[in-house]
This record gives C-alpha cells, sequence and structure tokens, in this order.
C-alpha cells in the first residue's frame, strides 16, 4: 500500500534506509559520503524536510514500512529506497508512479542522482543519464532524468 509520509514515521523510515543503504550502497562511499548521507537520512532532517514541502510516500506490509520515496521541488527524487525483502516486487515501480501522479502537472520531468547500485532500477523507470559519475561530497553518483507528458 502506498501511501503519504505521516509524521511520526521518520523513526522507522531511518533505520531502513540505513539498513539498505550498507547492504547496498555504502561500499562505494568515502567516510565523508557515508556520514553526509546518515546526516540526511536522519529522523529529524526527514520530519524538516517534508514539513518544508518535499512530497514524501511511503509503501507499507501491514504496519511495517518498507519503502519510500521523496521528491524535492516537484521535480528532483532525493530518497527512493525499497527494504531488501521485497526487491523485484514492484514496490519500487508503485512508488515511482504515485510520485509521479502527484506531480504530474506541476512539472513534466524527474531528475535523480542515482548510485552505482540503482542505476539499472531507474533505466527501468525510464530514467536516462545526463552526465558521467560524479563525486560531491563523499557521495558517489550518476546524474538522470526522466521526461514525462
Amino acid at each position: 500500500m502506498i501511501e503519504d509520509f505521516i509524521p511520526g514515521q521518520e523513526e522507522a523510515l531511518s533505520p531502513m534506509i540505513q539498513k539498505i543503504f550498507d547492504e547496498f550502497i555504502g561500499g562505494e562511499y568515502s567516510r565523508e559520503g557515508k556520514e553526509t548521507f546518515r546526516r540526511f537520512i536522519d529522523s529529524s532532517a526527514l520530519r524538516e524536510r517534508f514539513e518544508g514541502g518535499n512530497i514524501i510516500l511511503v509503501a507499507r506490509k501491514e504496519e511495517r514500512i518498507i519503502g519510500i520515496i521523496e521528491i524535492r521541488d516537484m521535480s528532483h527524487v532525493c530518497l527512493f529506497f525499497v527494504d531488501s525483502d521485497f526487491h523485484g516486487r514492484g514496490i519500487g515501480r508503485q512508488l515511482m508512479d504515485e510520485a509521479v501522479k502527484r506531480i504530474s502537472g506541476k512539472s513534466s520531468f524527474l531528475t535523480v542522482r542515482s548510485s552505482t547500485y540503482a542505476l539499472p532500477a531507474y533505466e527501468k523507470l525510464g530514467f536516462t543519464r545526463t552526465g558521467e559519475e560524479q563525486r560531491q561530497d563523499g557521495i558517489l553518483s550518476i546524474p538522470m532524468k526522466r521526461l514525462f507528458p
């Protein structure tokens, strides 16, 4: 089930995101990058961005939060994670489709700075590379964009 973030859920989201990051992405980050990311997903930072107007959607299975997508400025994916127990089940596509629906009419594109691990998933969701691999604040990423009507 895809639904709007509810304040208080950040306490469950932050550790879920950190677990997935550590499992699949963290190995390509420097110590600085890992710390930058940890601060970005801190529960208070998540809530602050939500209160500042970011769209945050969560996927739940019963009471367990199993995924998140966060959109900044109606055009940029700044967080997109699905619990590894649920990879390959369409949860990411559902989150992305709902996010696109929410920004439809307000933007005609989405950008993202993908990890190398997530690159194939973003490509399956219609994103294309717009530049070379970059490292900023210790975070390795690949710029991508998806256009939609």
